[in-house]
């Protein structure tokens, strides 16, 4: 091997490993002369400075940088040889390629002294890719920052001393601190002891789990004192390595909409209470409306039932038709009042199809008779007997239907049909027509008249009355009950109003006489009010004269024998002298109401045993009136002005024995268990260490007034009690439950007490029979 040089100088061994491992190496490696000249130069040298080894060897050094720069070049490596301590200098440098373009490069450079004097060693390598690498990471993190500092929202990150390292400019302006007096601040110097805490636990959930944390919403005083609400996210940012480094987080000024939030929570406060108010008036002018109108129509009723001459009866019949007019204009504003609030609901009972049909077109056919009509039913013999609904909702709309075709026709017919559909979803479809031989209604009318305070003209009402609230509540109605009513009409030519709901079969006992398909309807000029089979011992509890003189003579006349209490006081001072069947009960009454009255009953019943029926009578007509009655206890609901056929219909209802009795339907839990008697003894021992927990906890949230826990506790007893076939149990719970919904407690110690009664006689009926 010999020298590159070309000087001919054989190369020992030693030499030319040093040769290699030069020429080898990935950096350039130079070495210089005390005149700064090339001695030794590398491959990676020539490929770095683009001379060849052979062009490098003797020349210059300060040809490696360029011109402007070479002064400074020989002033260091003269300070670099002149000084006594030998040491290495790290540079980076701007270099001269060959072909004369500049580049960047790191240099290390030493001097070193020898034998033959001293030499200057260098090493250097193109950092071009670096610096350019180096320079795109700067200039994207310049446009990261760019793009954070254009946030609307705030950015900051916190190191794990809760320090801020960095913050934006929205940031700034949400606090009202500048940069500087932020970055190296805690966090907790800028908030409440309690905000402190509620952030120091969401970070400390953010480094435990390396979840992010999504909107935390807390307040915050900013430097000015003003006070804003804010929207916090945080997450953990990772460095190169995916390790975390710190918190990072975006913070949002809501205080725009929490204040928005705040005035829409007012103004729905106002509004639900104006609403209360409006409900409040309505149910007190029901009340004060409906007291005379029970004097009005009770006494007509009852002077009707005398010997009369033909012109009393028909001066009688006349107040007695304007007073169910005026009452049918009331019930049409407050149906009305309960569908704007969205408070009226559906009912689903088993009822008779005939019965319903009879007793909508009974009350109409007076009208129908006076002006010489024909009103007739005909119920299709695949109709079912007895289906599930809401009888009384369906009876409204009917009569609705066939009031109006009876108003609006001067000859002719009025017929209600009633047939099935096909099924839908496995339903039973029923779909009752009404079609008259009337005036008829024009086809760009058929809209409006569904729409409340409307009808086909205004001389509609100036002809035939009526408020225009008819139709309006009749759809709504039907499409709560899953329905629509339908038109077909044209002037002069009538019109055919149907509707199809539907209605699950039931099994409802029919009396033969009400099985005939094809109902006609005549009125007799003659009333009379048969006596009751059995005579009931009555219980009268109610504080207006008026209202006590109908109910007194209307029963008497019936066959009954009255006892007259003028409030809940003297009611439960009667009750201690004598018995009772029935108890009819105001719920309104100085002293002490019929709620009251009632829950003091159910208790004596809990400590003697018993149970008398109290039916309330209310002058109120509002929603949930008839839920809070059964809810305290009563055993049923009249409204009034008391309709005589309802009343004796109610309190003449004889219940079976054994239901009285009977706490569980067993043969009903033995058929859902599969007969199964292992099971139903494993069910009855869980139902009989869980109920008395439910009824201690139902107790203490009726006592702390919590309508959270009454609706959940009472919710999870309504279940149990249902898979248990305990009824009575399920509908006291039923009703606590929705005095949870209402947060109405003025009647919670009624309802407790019912279904103390109730769960008591339960456990006591598994205990002695399961």
């Amino acid at each position: 091997m010999t020298d590159q040089t070309g000087e001919g100088r054989p190369l020992g061994d030693a030499d030319a490993r040093e040769r290699v491992l030069a020429d080898v190496a990935l950096t350039a490696f130079i070495e210089l002369d005390r005149e700064w000249r090339v001695t030794d130069w590398n491959a990676q040298a020539e490929r770095t400075f683009g001379w060849s080894r052979a062009e490098a060897l003797g020349m210059a050094s300060s040809l490696l940088v360029p011109l402007r720069h070479r002064q400074l070049y020989e002033v260091e490596l003269r300070d670099l040889v002149r000084l006594s301590e030998r040491t290495v200098r790290r540079r980076a440098i701007t270099a001269l390629h060959k072909d004369g373009h500049e580049f960047e490069v790191e240099i290390a450079i030493a001097a070193i002294d020898g034998l033959s004097g001293t030499t200057v060693v260098a090493q250097a390598r193109d950092i071009t890719d670096v610096h350019a690498a180096a320079a795109r990471v700067q200039e994207a993190e310049q446009t990261t920052l760019d793009l954070i500092n254009r946030l609307e929202d705030g950015y900051f990150e916190l190191d794990w001393d809760g320090r801020y390292r960095f913050v934006n400019d929205a940031f700034c302006r949400i606090t009202g601190y500048s940069a500087g007096e932020l970055v190296g601040q805690t966090y907790r110097k800028f908030f409440d002891e309690a905000t402190i805490q509620a952030l120091f636990d969401a970070y400390s959930t953010v480094y435990r789990t390396e979840e992010p944390l999504r909107a935390l919403e807390y307040a915050l005083v900013t430097k000015d004192g003003t006070k804003k609400y804010v929207e916090e996210s945080v997450s953990l940012k990772r460095g190169a390595s995916g390790a975390p480094e710190r918190f990072m987080g975006i913070r949002r000024d809501c205080t725009a909409r929490k204040l928005a939030e705040h005035e829409l929570a007012k103004a729905k406060e106002v509004a639900e209470e104006a609403n209360r108010a409006k409900s409040e008036f309505l149910a007190n002018m029901s009340h004060e409306i409906r007291t005379p109108m029970n004097g009005i129509i009770g006494m007509t009723e009852l002077l009707l039932g005398t010997h009369l001459t033909p012109y009393q009866t028909e001066c009688l019949a006349t107040v007695q038709t304007s007073a169910v007019s005026l009452l049918t204009i009331l019930n049409d504003i407050l149906d009305f009042s309960k569908i704007e609030s969205h408070k009226l609901e559906i009912e689903a009972i088993p009822f008779s199809l005939v019965d319903l049909v009879n007793d909508t077109l009974k009350p109409l056919a007076v009208r129908a008779h006076q002006k010489g009509i024909e009103l007739a039913a005909d119920v299709a013999p695949d109709a079912p007997q007895g289906v599930v609904g809401d009888p009384m909702r369906l009876k409204q709309v009917l009569t609705n239907l066939v009031g109006n075709a009876v108003k609006f026709t001067d000859r002719g017919h009025v017929l209600l049909r009633v047939h099935k559909d096909p099924s839908r979803f496995g339903r039973t479809m029923l779909r009752f027509v009404v079609s008259d031989t009337g005036v008829g209604i024009p086809p760009d009318k058929h809209a409006a008249i569904f729409e409340a305070f409307s009808q086909a003209d205004g001389s509609t009402t100036r002809r035939f009355g009526g408020t225009g609230l008819g139709l309006a509540i009749s759809s709504t109605l039907v499409r709560l009950m899953g329905g629509e009513i339908l038109l077909q009409s044209r002037p002069e030519e009538g019109s055919t109003f149907q509707f199809a709901v539907p209605l699950d079969e039931a099994e409802v006992p029919v009396a033969q006489a009400e099985t005939s398909r094809l109902v006609g309807m005549r009125v007799d000029d003659r009333r009379s009010t048969p006596v009751a089979a059995t005579r009931l011992l009555v219980l009268l509890a109610e504080d207006n004269v008026v209202n006590q003189r109908v109910a007194v003579g209307l029963l008497t006349r019936r066959g009954h024998e009255v006892t007259v209490a003028s409030n809940g006081v003297e009611a439960l001072a009667a009750l201690e002298r004598q018995r009772f069947d029935v108890v009819l009960m105001d719920v309104q009454m100085p002293e002490m109401g019929g709620f009251e009255a009632s829950a003091a009953i159910r208790v004596r019943e809990r400590e003697a045993g018993g149970h008398l029926r109290i039916i309330a009578m209310t002058a109120h007509a509002m929603s949930g009136d008839r839920e809070r009655c059964l809810a305290a206890g009563m055993d049923g609901y009249l409204p009034k002005p008391i309709d005589p056929a309802r009343l004796f219909e109610t309190i003449e209802r004889e219940e079976p024995a054994e239901a009285a009795s009977q706490a569980i339907d067993r043969p009903v839990l033995l058929a859902r268990l599969g007969g199964d008697e292992e099971l139903m003894r494993d069910v009855v021992r869980v139902f009989l260490e869980d109920c008395p927990g439910y009824l201690e906890r139902i107790r203490a949230a009726v006592d702390r007034q919590d309508a959270v826990r009454l609706r959940a506790e009472a919710h999870a007893l309504r279940g149990a009690a249902a898979n248990m076939a305990a009824s009575a149990v399920e509908d006291a719970a039923r009703a606590l439950e929705q005095i949870g919904v209402d947060s109405r407690f003025e009647i919670g110690e009624a309802a407790w007490q019912r279904l103390a009664i109730a769960g008591e006689q339960a456990l006591g009926w598994l205990r002695r029979n399961a």
